[in-house]
């Protein structure tokens, strides 16, 4: 995917990123679902039901960092992470 622009995404780079989120799922073992429901974070709608037969694609540095930074704020939001006890 390009770097951070106003622009919308295309299509090429919607399914580009849903197949790496399926990578990623597969991956990690997540549930099924998982990735969907992340393209539906970044881009308010589910994916096309046909893409989930993508050719899986490793993420780009910019998709990992999407995920995690996905990740960080999910911790933060339910209290899992390093230094939760000494904040509150």
């Amino acid at each position: 995917m390009p770097p951070a622009s106003n622009a919308p995404a295309s299509q090429m780079e919607r399914a580009r990123f849903y197949s790496e989120l399926l990578h990623h799922q597969e991956a990690r073992g997540y549930k099924s679902g998982w990735a969907a429901h992340k393209f539906r974070d970044k881009f308010g709608s589910f994916p096309p039901w046909a893409w989930n037969d993508l050719q899986r694609i490793e993420p780009s540095p910019i998709t990992a960092r999407w995920i995690r930074s996905r990740n960080i704020a999910y911790a933060k939001v339910f209290g899992r992470g390093a230094g939760y006890e000494t904040a509150r």
